[in-house]
């Protein structure tokens, strides 16, 4: 499989928010043929060990990688780690239901590797990468200190906004939104009021900023 992407450049490991911010005005053919803009067997390389089961700590050395994609995939190597086996909540089971395996996954509870310096995911928040900009977020709005987790969900928001940003930027940045659960109560009422209608989004992509929204809504009612 490897080689098959290398033979073919597959540009399918530059993240979807940076196809749209960072390389659209590029040729992609033309892009991904260029191995000084795009580094493909070091990308590769980060994302398979980024999504290893066992953490691979000398990844956090790629946070300030000179392209944006391996830091991105760097910090997926943290944002994706979790913990193996946590029950589902059985408050959250239908009555008679049993937890299975689905579950479990589905109940899986991130955490954060002590090697991690919060004070560089939060150099991370300026980054040109939306999507760097967007993971380091998430992480920061729940494991950073109060004023990090206030700058990161204001970041969060800003990048939300369909009428400033590509709408798969700002599908990103819900989604992030999304997964902080009740960590983005501060920011509820910003979120509520978001714009659902930009110049460049089509009626299917206007869809998901609504059902975000609508989702993020959901987490943070009470209790």
């Amino acid at each position: 499989m490897k080689r098959i992407q290398l033979e073919t450049r597959d540009v399918g490991f530059i993240p979807e928010p940076d196809m749209r911010m960072l390389y659209d005005e590029e040729i992609l053919r033309e892009f991904a043929l260029d191995n000084e803009k795009y580094p493909l067997e070091l990308i590769l390389d980060v994302a398979e060990r980024a999504t290893r089961e066992e953490p691979d700590v000398e990844l956090l050395n790629e946070l300030d990688n000179a392209h944006p994609a391996v830091r991105y995939w760097a910090l997926m190597s943290i944002l994706t780690r979790t913990t193996a086996n946590v029950e589902f909540p059985p408050e959250e089971l239908a009555e008679g239901q049993e937890p299975n395996s689905a579950f479990k996954l589905y109940s899986r509870k991130r955490i954060l590797d002590p090697n991690v310096k919060l004070n560089i995911l939060e150099a991370m928040l300026d980054d040109e990468s939306t999507a760097v900009r967007i993971a380091s977020a998430e992480l920061l709005a729940e494991y950073g200190s109060v004023r990090q987790q206030a700058r990161a969900l204001n970041a969060l928001l800003e990048l939300s906004n369909v009428g400033e940003y590509h709408v798969q930027v700002a599908t990103s940045a819900l989604n992030a939104i999304d997964h902080l659960g009740k960590l983005a109560a501060p920011i509820g009422t910003e979120v509520e009021a978001l714009p659902v209608k930009g110049d460049n989004v089509p009626g299917r992509n206007r869809k998901y900023v609504i059902d975000l929204k609508a989702a993020i809504a959901k987490n943070l009612e009470t209790p």
